[in-house]
């Protein structure tokens, strides 16, 4: 097991690597989604399927980080003496 560790650590950094850049930073700047009230008296909330969609990329995005983290830190452990 310890002999594949490395090559499994350089794995968790590119896959999470690549997470990031498809979905994103999770500490990105989000828009405002407090309803907002018009003139007319009725609120504007965005469609169910777009929070949804939010919070799966800040999900993604949050799991992405934290395998290049912990892939980083392994490989950072393996080449300490």
């Amino acid at each position: 097991m310890l002999d594949y560790l490395p090559a499994i650590a350089i794995a968790m950094s590119v896959i999470g690597t690549l997470m990031i850049f498809l979905f994103g930073m999770p500490f990105r700047v989000k828009p405002v989604t407090v309803p907002q009230l018009l003139w007319t008296g009725k609120t504007i909330e965005p469609p169910r399927e777009a929070v949804i969609s939010s919070r799966a990329f800040d999900f993604l995005s949050w799991a992405g980080l934290t395998l290049a983290l912990t892939g980083g830190a392994i490989q950072f452990g393996i080449a300490l003496p």
